[in-house]
């Protein structure tokens, strides 16, 4: 009897079975979109790049450093369907800028004070083109100094602002 009733519903199943015809997708409703995220970068790290290479018969080697901070991210965009198969879209998105290097901070402030020393050396020369008179010699002599000075500090750093 199990086996009687099996076999009748599996043709019933099969009578009331139809066919399936294609059918195409009717097109989205809507025409445009925008989207908003917000996020973190929670962990902050270090990248460090050490390098050596034959360059010139010598060995050249680079260090570099540079800290990623963590910090908040935003995102906003964007877009509208022109024709079924065309679209445009528009993004922005706001990462946190990375902390500064200490190391080119400290070589931007060297040049500022070699820029206004150097303008007061070269404003002194211009003035007494004959030969820095006795009276502000010892003061243009210590400029100069203090100038060169900043020129081997700048040098010693292992970076470059450029």
């Amino acid at each position: 009897m199990p086996m009687t009733r099996t076999v009748v519903m599996a043709m019933l199943v099969a009578a009331a079975a139809a066919n399936a015809n294609a059918q195409t997708q009717p097109p989205p409703a809507n025409l445009g979109f925008v989207n908003i995220s917000f996020g973190t970068q929670p962990a902050s790290r270090i990248v460090n790049v050490d390098e050596s290479l034959p360059l010139y018969g010598e060995t050249a080697t680079v260090a570099a450093a540079q800290e990623i901070g963590g910090g908040a991210v935003f995102d906003i965009s964007g877009g509208y369907r022109i024709k079924p198969a065309f679209g445009v879209a528009l993004g922005f998105t706001n990462f946190p800028p990375p902390a500064p290097d200490p190391c080119i901070t400290q070589v931007l402030s060297l040049q500022s004070q070699l820029n206004s020393l150097g303008a007061q050396i070269t404003a002194i020369e211009a003035q007494y083109p004959r030969g820095i008179p006795s009276s502000i010699y010892d003061s243009y002599v210590a400029m100069v100094n203090q100038y060169n000075s900043l020129v081997s500090r700048r040098n010693a750093l292992p970076c470059d602002a450029s």
